[in-house]
């Protein structure tokens, strides 16, 4: 059996054999240096102890030195350091020697002990060229198996069984992943002759899998779904690796935008317009399946910002394994409520000239809390020519807006006076208008009697006393009022009763609705009657010259009275229709003349489908008087004419006293003449004062004068009997 090895050792039978085998070789193959070859089958090369290979001796052992290298996923050349070899024999060919791969004694050139076999591996070995990647068979000083057997180890030519050209073929790759690449690639794997006497040169690699795919994807999250600019929002991302085997290496970072839509769309890029970044991008590896959460940024939304949402998203860049860049995660918006400043209520008080009141004014808003939050509003009123602010102006705020209060304001003159009411604010001003009015407020008052209104016919609807009192507002109850009852089958409203008997508005008010505020009395459940008289005797009135009249009369169509009853006459006018006009005329209304007691005369004047005006120039009437009729039945304080009601100022600014009794479905008591309180020109005083005098009682208790009418002969002052 031949064997081809290298040795260091050189005797005459080994001289003869290296002749033998020289000659008997068909081919020269050219000495290659020992290095790595692009076509390393033809690159056998008989050399010296280079690389730890010494060939200058062969019998029909032959050498090999293997180079492995490994190239990355992105085509990168590396050294193979550290990898091992697997060398095995399998060409088909009947093998009567099993041992192709065999350990070297180093005296005597022959095949050790150690057990072979066709497929070893070997580690690798220092092989002298100074780039420590080389697997060396040779002689001596070569690479080790990796089960741990020592150096020495060569390839059995096989050429005497086969002759010289027709060694025996083997096959080389790498065993393992070479340190620093990637698990799961695959070696080529490289056949060669090994010719006698000769170190064949094999270069391997080792060929990296490409990376695992990863893809990432983001998930953000809100704080809140609605907020007041001003206010800090949250939002918070999460990234995550899909399970796709790789692990993500990328930067991300997260951002936020404004945007008019709740659903905004992606640039071409990938990104969203106009993205913000208030922290710095990071880098991350993130394994399969891994996350990265409480992806945080924390925003306050600017005051003067107009978008209608603030947007949330997280980047991460690149997205993928493949290349995808500029990834997002949808974002997710928060609605921008916008507060919205509107003026509110204003009720103008009911103020004299000079007297102190409170101004109050309402500002609405969505958002209160979100205007005091951004460096606090301003407010100001402005009531005529003087503007009021900062402490003055005392503001209380709720969920719906601001109520604005400036106190002890007063106005010095009649007439109506600007205010406005005002906000200042970073979301914009509000300005809201308004006008008060400095009116005087002429009221009536019934002295000595009692006043009633509404004459029992539920057609007409209930039937109202309503004049101006201060309603114990600072001031008591002063202003409109009785000395005693007053009556109404409807409201009775700031007119009070028992003036004067103490402090019960209602202690003598009977009205037929409910009480509160400034409508008093209650529990009153009857009209007024009017009057029967018969008109047996009656006479036709044909003019109203009071002078000439004594008895009971009757006229149908308008009538005007004017002038003085004469004494101890007793007159009863009966309008069956139309309308009774009291005009000034030469006496200034209606008077009595008399001298003494029994000389007390009476006028009783009803008016049974029709009103009553007086003539705004009238200051005194006498008399009992009744108005009714369905839709009408009305006393009015201040006309022109019959018919013609005025509330000219001017014109009513006169003092009315009626001594007597009025009824009436409605009394109008438009007289303009004084006020609540006092001023420069304007009395506290009435305009209409119902004087329920002792003439009324002490006069005729019939209708016809003469000497059978009563005569009293004391009289006592008695309470009514409620």
């Amino acid at each position: 059996m031949s064997a081809c090895v290298v040795t260091r050792q050189w005797s005459w039978k080994h001289k003869i054999l290296l002749a033998l085998c020289t000659a008997l070789c068909l081919f020269v193959l050219q000495l290659m240096g020992g290095k790595v070859y692009a076509d390393d089958a033809s690159a056998p090369y008989r050399g010296s102890t280079g690389c730890g290979v010494d060939t200058t001796r062969h019998t029909s052992y032959a050498g090999l030195l293997v180079e492995v290298y490994w190239f990355d996923s992105s085509g990168g050349l590396h050294a193979a350091n550290d990898s091992m070899v697997r060398v095995w024999t399998d060409d088909g060919r009947p093998d009567t020697d099993p041992l192709n791969i065999v350990w070297l004694d180093s005296s005597d050139m022959h095949r050790g002990s150690y057990p072979a076999g066709n497929d070893m591996a070997f580690q690798q070995y220092n092989s002298g060229c100074g780039d420590g990647r080389n697997i060396v068979l040779g002689y001596s000083n070569t690479s080790t198996r990796s089960d741990g057997y020592g150096p020495r180890w060569a390839l059995d030519c096989d050429a005497s069984q086969y002759g010289l050209g027709n060694e025996r073929w083997y096959h080389a790759t790498g065993v393992g992943t070479p340190s620093g690449a990637r698990s799961g690639g695959t070696w080529e794997v490289k056949t060669f002759q090994a010719i006698n006497g000769y170190t064949r040169t094999v270069t391997l690699t080792y060929r990296e899998p490409p990376p695992p795919n990863w893809r990432l994807t983001g998930s953000t999250s809100r704080s809140v779904s609605n907020v007041y600019p001003g206010q800090p929002v949250t939002f918070t991302s999460i990234i995550s690796n899909n399970n796709e085997g790789g692990t993500a290496s990328f930067q991300y970072g997260p951002r936020y935008f404004y945007s008019n839509t709740s659903s905004p769309s992606k640039t071409a890029s990938g990104a969203y317009s106009g993205e913000i970044s208030t922290v710095a991008n990071k880098s991350a590896m993130l394994a399969p399946r891994g996350k990265i959460s409480n992806i945080t940024q924390n925003i306050a939304v600017p005051a003067n910002q107009g978008a209608n949402y603030i947007c949330g998203t997280v980047a991460f860049d690149p997205s993928s394994s493949r290349g995808d860049r500029n990834g997002r995660s949808t974002a997710i918006c928060i609605k921008i409520n916008h507060p919205a400043i509107s003026c509110g209520t204003f009720t103008p008080p009911a103020v004299e000239p000079g007297q102190q009141f409170t101004f109050t004014g309402q500002l609405n808003t969505n958002s209160a809390a979100a205007i005091n939050a951004n460096a606090g509003p301003t407010f100001s009123v402005l009531i005529g020519t003087t503007t009021y602010s900062g402490a003055s102006v005392v503001v209380s705020s709720s969920s719906t807006g601001y109520t604005l209060t400036v106190n002890n304001v007063n106005i010095s003159s009649a007439g109506a006076q600007p205010v406005q009411w005002g906000i200042s604010s970073a979301y914009g001003s509000q300005n809201c208008p308004g006008t008060i009015y400095a009116a005087y407020h002429p009221y009536f008052s019934v002295t000595g009697g009692d006043i009633s209104a509404g004459d029992g016919d539920s057609t007409n609807g209930p039937e109202d006393i309503i004049s101006w009192n201060t309603d114990n507002v600072g001031e008591d109850y002063a202003g409109a009022g009785s000395q005693l009852a007053a009556l109404a089958s409807g409201d009775i409203t700031s007119f009070v009763t028992g003036a004067g008997l103490g402090s019960n508005p209602s202690s003598l008010a009977f009205a037929n609705t409910a009480t509160g505020g400034t409508k008093y009395g209650g529990g009153y459940d009857a009209g007024n009657t009017m009057p029967t008289v018969s008109t047996a005797s009656a006479s036709a009135l044909g003019a109203g010259n009071l002078a000439s009249l004594d008895g009971v009369y009757t006229h149908a169509g308008d009538i005007t009275l004017s002038g003085t009853v004469p004494a101890g006459k007793n007159v009863t006018i009966i309008l069956t229709s139309g309308n009774l006009y009291i005009d000034n005329g030469g006496a200034g209304g209606i008077k009595y003349a008399y001298g003494n007691l029994n000389q007390i005369p009476r006028l009783t004047v009803i008016v049974q489908n029709g009103n009553i005006y007086v003539n705004s120039a009238v200051t005194e009437v006498h008399g009992v008087f009744y108005a009714g009729g369905s839709g009408k039945g009305n006393f009015y304080s201040c006309a022109t004419a019959s018919g013609a009601v005025t509330t000219d100022y001017n014109t009513c600014n006169h003092p009315l006293t009626v001594y007597g009794a009025v009824t009436a479905n409605k009394l109008v008591l438009n007289r303009s003449y004084g006020s609540l309180r006092a001023s420069p020109g304007v009395p506290a005083a009435p305009a209409e004062n119902f004087f329920y005098s002792p003439e009324v009682w002490l006069a005729p208790a019939t209708t016809t004068s003469g000497s059978s009418s009563t005569i009293y002969n004391s009289y006592v002052s008695l309470p009514p009997i409620l």
